[in-house]
């Protein structure tokens, strides 16, 4: 068990849906040791992600995309060479489109898919030091992320995503309780059919059947349920202390 189990209590994700449900504004400034991460949130809603060398992030993910080619990609750094106290990711598309290389709706979505893999890279942490500043204002670069989608995502592409489905086995004779209706779940974490007539067969039942169940994959299960849970959406109840769950389906 150990740091596994404590982590559907400390996960990063439940500092953030904490700070979704307030609509709290400030920095979360995460350290991961070598690399610090900050989170800007706005009324609740994470709209910026400062991590890493951010010209060289950009640059990487136009060129995974096909956007742009390695040719381009060092012409526009060597544009840039010249020093300046402008934010480089800001730079680096502004001289995207001055060459001609991006429209400025191209450098938009991706610049807002950029934010939401630092966000997904930063929810994989098992480990890290954060704190949240309420006094300093978020950037002024906003691209606003969903983070129910973002924290599924990082949980299915985690190198390690294996592991959900045995944190889960420690909790096997807990009950699965649906703490908001279900349509409201399905609406916020884009839920699919099959995924959906999983929940409403499994709530009220044990983590066991969920976990043996057929309606979904083994590894889906784990993701699913651990995202429900991370958001505060689901809980698990303690068989021995039952009560009835509080959601409609």
């Amino acid at each position: 068990a150990g740091v596994t189990d404590r982590l559907l209590e400390t996960h990063l994700a439940r500092v953030l849906f904490a700070a979704q449900r307030e609509a709290r504004s400030g920095v979360l400034t995460v350290d991961e040791g070598s690399t610090t991460t900050r989170i800007h949130i706005l009324d609740g809603e994470v709209v910026y992600v400062d991590r890493g060398p951010l010209a060289e992030t950009l640059g990487r993910l136009l060129l995974r995309q096909g956007q742009i080619d390695r040719e381009e990609y060092l012409l526009i750094l060597e544009t840039m060479a010249r020093p300046s106290n402008r934010d480089e990711v800001l730079r680096f598309g502004e001289v995207a489109i001055q060459l001609g290389m991006l429209t400025p709706n191209e450098l938009h979505d991706a610049l807002a898919l950029q934010v939401e893999h630092k966000l997904e890279r930063c929810l994989q942490l098992d480990q890290g030091f954060w704190h949240f500043d309420a006094n300093r204002d978020p950037t002024i670069s906003r691209f606003p992320v969903k983070l129910e989608r973002a924290l599924r995502s990082s949980l299915r592409e985690d190198p390690r995503s294996s592991r959900w489905g045995g944190l889960l086995l420690l909790k096997s004779r807990y009950l699965l309780a649906l703490v908001e209706p279900l349509d409201a779940i399905a609406s916020r974490f884009e839920i699919t059919p099959q995924e959906l007539r999983f929940l409403r067969a499994l709530n009220g039942h044990p983590v066991v059947d969920a976990l043996a169940s057929d309606l979904l994959e083994p590894a889906d299960v784990g993701v699913l349920l651990v995202a429900l849970l991370l958001a505060g959406a689901m809980e698990l109840l303690d068989p021995s202390t039952r009560r009835s769950t509080r959601s409609e389906v």
